[in-house]
């Protein structure tokens, strides 16, 4: 997974696209705090 971590996001976005589940782990790294904020939002 380490090297999933100098991707961005459009690179990993056209991996997750293609069924990568690396990629689908390390989107959600990046982006579940922000997700949760969002979802108490609403």
């Amino acid at each position: 997974m380490a090297g999933y971590r100098t991707l961005s996001d459009q690179e990993l976005t056209g991996l997750l696209k293609n069924g990568d589940q690396t990629a689908y782990a390390m989107i959600y790294q990046r982006y579940y705090r922000l997700l949760y904020i969002l979802h108490l939002r609403n």
